[in-house]
């Protein structure tokens, strides 16, 4: 024993006064720093004590109301870490607070409240070969008055928190929430984003749903994004558009359309520079993206995001203006939106000559038909006794103005129609000439600068415009063809 004692003394002095070695014969030089070596023979190195020096001149030193700092000498190179404890008093109760490396010299313990005393001992370890522990230090956290709510947000405004609710330590390092209002936001940047904290510009008025705003047929409207939220395309039905599920999390607009007839028509945007839009419309309640309808992201900025659907008469549609990103510079830009019905009519037809014709006569009234296309859109010209230009009298030649009587149904006696082919739309000349060179044996004349609007025609033969409906033109038609008369 009293040889290990003296081993355990070296062995414990090498990692601080030199160096050691085993040869293969079982023994331990122990170099000295000043050159010399101590020479042991033993029998079982497991036998041998492995004593780590301990840490030392342990300091303390309250750093604010929450923090207190340490730091201590390091007295081996040898250990795997040291620990740190602490005391509430610094007898009992002590406990771990921290594990740190080998070659740790300091630790700051923080999470405290002011005017508090707190102890501290730390050990080195090596395994399960522990050293003693360091002297004890305390020290005892700087004690804070806590400032006023207005302080608080007069130092938040100095970091750039300007308004709104703010989250913040106070200057005790407590954590509190204060409402800061907003009379720092005043003119064009009078909006408080509660997201940063700082003052922009108000969002646009069709930000939600309440002032969704809405757009007639054929009626261009500018719009934007900036100062935006985000508050529903990032609850998108998976099954209306899976990308958009994934994407349309920017902030939004909202817009609202109800078609007076059940029709396809497109929703277009065009946006501006850099601006990269997504497109979505829904029905039942506004914001509800379970109810999205219809959805699509051509990808990219700047790009037109366009979707043609089949509208319900008298029911409700949201459209939303989205956008792509939540935070790159591309969810903000302005825009240009537009409704229109799809139409099959050609918006002119310029200089035409039909490619079918029929006329037929009933009791001098004389209808005759033009088709002007394999499409089946067809010019009817019908020309009624004692009505519109013939009141008082029997269909004539002559050259006629499409207008006043003219270009309502129940009440014309030159009559020209427009039918789309392949559907129900007929639309009735607004202006434009007639000239009648024959109106009997043959129907000859012309039609000049002629234009049409679509309508629907009522019990009494009253015709009107469908509101946005579709338009066209014809430049010039020559016709003639035999009147077979009917009775």
């Amino acid at each position: 024993m009293k040889q290990k004692n003296t081993l355990n003394f070296f062995l414990a002095a090498v990692f601080v006064f030199g160096t050691l070695t085993i040869n293969a014969q079982n023994k331990i030089y122990v170099y000295k720093t000043d050159g010399t070596a101590v020479e042991y023979q033993i029998a079982d190195l497991d036998s041998i004590a492995f004593t780590l020096p301990a840490p030392f001149n342990l300091t303390a030193v309250a750093a604010s109301t929450s923090q207190i700092n340490l730091s201590w000498t390091n007295n081996t190179t040898g250990a795997t870490g040291i620990k740190v404890e602490y005391s509430p008093n610094g007898t009992t109760g002590w406990s771990n607070i921290a594990s740190l490396a080998g070659t740790a010299t300091s630790y700051q313990h923080t999470g405290l409240t002011g005017g508090t005393t707190c102890y501290y001992r730390v050990y080195a370890y090596e395994g399960s070969n522990n050293s003693s522990y360091s002297n004890v230090a305390s020290a005892t956290t700087t004690t804070c008055t806590p400032e006023t709510d207005t302080q608080f947000c007069v130092r938040m405004a100095g970091q750039g928190k300007v308004c709104g609710i703010i989250t913040a330590p106070n200057n005790c390092g407590v954590t509190k929430t204060v409402n800061c209002g907003t009379s720092a936001c005043t003119g064009a940047t009078s909006y408080c984003d509660q997201s940063t904290n700082t003052c922009v510009s108000p969002p646009p008025a069709n930000n939600l749903c309440t002032g969704a705003i809405a757009l007639a047929l054929n009626t261009p409207v500018v719009g934007t994004t900036v100062s935006a939220t985000a508050d529903y395309g990032d609850i998108l039905s998976a099954s209306c558009y899976a990308s958009a599920y994934y994407h349309g999390k920017g902030p939004e607009v909202v817009y609202s359309f109800t078609p007076t007839s059940s029709k396809s028509y497109t929703v277009k945007v065009t946006p501006s520079a850099g601006y990269d839009p997504l497109l979505w419309i829904s029905t039942g309640s506004c914001g509800n993206g379970s109810d999205c309808v219809y959805a699509v992201d051509a990808g990219g900025t700047s790009n037109v995001e366009q979707i043609t659907f089949n509208g319900v008469a008298g029911t409700t549609y949201y459209i939303y203006v989205d956008s792509y990103s939540e935070t790159a510079a591309s969810r903000y830009g302005t825009f240009t939106i537009e409704v229109k019905p799809v139409c099959a009519v050609s918006p002119n037809y310029g200089t035409i000559t039909p490619i079918d014709a029929y006329a037929d006569s009933y009791s001098g009234d004389v209808v005759g038909g033009f088709l002007l296309n394999s499409n089946g859109d067809e010019v009817h010209i019908e020309l009624y006794n004692n009505e519109g230009v013939f009141t008082g009298g029997s269909v004539r030649t002559g050259t006629f103005a499409l207008t006043g009587a003219e270009i309502q149904y129940s009440t014309c006696g030159a009559c020209v129609r427009l039918f789309e082919g392949g559907s129900s739309r007929n639309f009735l000349a607004t202006g434009g000439t007639l000239t009648l060179t024959s109106v009997s044996g043959n129907l000859t004349g012309t039609l000049t600068n002629v234009t049409f609007v679509e309508v629907t025609i009522a019990s009494g033969f009253v015709s009107t415009p469908v509101p946005g409906g579709c338009t066209s033109a014809i430049t010039s038609m020559s016709f003639s063809t035999p009147i077979i008369v009917v009775y």
